[in-house]
C-alpha cells in the first residue's frame, strides 16, 4: 500500500490544469469548455488522470512527460456571474486501482456565467426611432442600396446623386430599402415582470435573439448603453447582466 500510494501521489504531481470556455456560458445551461492538463514532469507520464470541475468528469487516459493533453467537455453552473478562481479535483485509481487518490487545484480564472435566458415576449421593447419619431426628429436607421431612379420633387437632397448630376446635367436619386427588423432596440430592464432574477434572464434572451439583427442597447436607471451590433456591446451588457446586484429590483409591468 505505501508503494501504490507513493507511485500514485507522484503520477498526481506536477499537473497545470486550463479550463477555457468555448463561446457565451448561461447559467442552468450545459456550456461547452476545453480542459487542458500539462505535465510538468520531465521523466513520468500520468496515467488515468480524472479531472472533475462543478461535478463534472473528463477522463485523460495518458498525459506524457513534459507534454499536454486537452479534451472537450460540457458543464453547467448554477449561477450567474463573474469567477476569478475555480476549483477542481484531479484524481486517478493509478497503479493498481484499488483505491483513488485525489488532489484538489485552484484555476485562475475570468469565467463571466451570463443569467440564464427565459423566453419573453419582444415587441413591447423601447425603439429609439420610435422615440425619435415622437419627438419630431429623424434618424435614418439602417438601409440598403436597391436602385437609381429618375428625381421626384420632395426627395432628400442627401440622396441625390451628385456625381451622375455633374455628368448629365440631370437630377437622379438614390433609393434604399430599410433592412427587415433592423430598427435599433434599447432593452429596458423594468419593461419585464418577475423578480430582479427573472428580468435579468428575460433581457439576456431578448438580447441574444434581437442582437443578430439589429442594434441593441440596454437602460436600467442611471445605466444606458448605447445601442450598437458589434460584439463588443453584446458582451458589455450580458456581462453587466451577470454581475448586476442581487438585492437591487425595479417597479413591474406585466409583459
Amino acid at each position: 500500500m505505501g508503494i501504490s500510494g507513493t507511485i500514485g501521489r507522484k503520477n498526481l504531481s506536477s499537473l497545470n490544469i486550463q479550463f477555457n470556455p468555448l463561446g457565451e456560458i448561461f447559467a442552468e445551461t450545459t456550456g461547452i469548455f476545453k480542459i487542458k492538463i500539462e505535465n510538468g514532469k520531465k521523466f513520468l507520464p500520468s496515467f488515468l488522470i480524472k479531472a472533475v470541475i462543478n461535478g463534472n468528469e473528463t477522463i485523460f487516459p495518458v498525459i506524457d512527460r513534459k507534454g499536454e493533453e486537452g479534451k472537450i467537455a460540457e458543464v453547467v453552473f448554477p449561477k450567474r456571474g463573474k469567477t476569478t478562481k475555480l476549483s477542481a479535483l484531479l484524481k486517478s485509481p493509478f497503479p493498481f486501482g484499488f483505491f483513488y487518490l485525489e488532489k484538489a487545484i485552484e484555476i485562475n480564472s475570468n469565467l463571466i456565467v451570463y443569467p440564464k435566458p427565459i423566453k419573453t415576449e419582444l415587441t413591447p421593447l423601447t425603439s429609439p426611432e420610435k422615440e425619435s419619431r415622437k419627438n419630431g426628429t429623424e434618424t435614418t436607421g439602417s438601409e440598403e442600396f436597391k436602385k437609381i431612379r429618375n428625381y421626384k420633387p420632395g426627395d432628400e437632397q442627401k440622396k441625390i446623386h451628385w456625381k451622375i448630376f455633374a455628368k448629365k446635367d440631370k437630377f437622379y436619386t438614390k433609393e434604399f430599402i430599410r433592412k427587415e427588423g433592423e430598427e435599433p432596440i434599447i432593452i429596458e430592464l423594468n419593461k419585464f415582470s418577475g423578480t430582479i432574477e427573472q428580468k435579468l434572464s428575460k433581457a439576456t434572451y431578448a438580447i441574444t435573439k434581437l442582437w443578430k439583427n439589429r442594434a441593441v442597447g440596454f437602460k436600467s436607471g442611471e445605466i444606458l448603453i448605447k445601442p450598437d451590433k458589434t460584439k463588443k456591446t453584446k458582451r458589455k451588457i450580458l456581462e453587466l447582466l451577470a454581475t448586476y446586484p442581487e438585492e437591487k429590483d425595479e417597479n413591474s409591468t406585466d409583459i
